[in-house]
């Protein structure tokens, strides 16, 4: 047998065209809102038409002001770990509050046996 490289085209060593044809020629029917649908803004028009795909950030860097400032001393308390244990009022605020078991009713459909007739 020949060894396979990275340079082997493998559809063409496992004669795997028409599975590849087959999957790959299909036209997408889905938008693509259909599985983001979060993001903001028109995201299934092609980023050509608004300027918004990366070629064109790339391109035409946005103009924004590049100045840092340091953060003063107390700008970075807000950062410092302090010791000793968490304020009472911080303590609580990563727990959830434990979610209310919903009560189902459950309908019984039982067949009544019909009650034999003279009884």
């Amino acid at each position: 047998g020949t060894d396979l490289t990275g340079s082997t085209n493998l559809i063409t060593h496992y004669n795997l065209e028409h599975a590849y044809n087959k999957f790959c020629g299909k036209k997408v029917k889905d938008k693509l809102s259909n599985f983001l649908p979060d993001l903001p803004g028109m995201i299934d028009m092609p980023g050509s038409q608004d300027n918004s795909s990366l070629r064109s950030l790339i391109d035409k860097q946005p103009i924004c002001g590049n100045s840092f400032n340091l953060l003063t001393g107390t700008l970075l308390t807000g950062f410092r770990l302090h010791t000793g244990p968490l304020p009472e009022q911080y303590r609580l605020m990563h727990i959830q509050p434990p979610k209310k078991k919903s009560k189902h009713k459950h309908k019984h459909s039982r067949t009544q046996d019909p009650v034999p007739p003279g009884r």
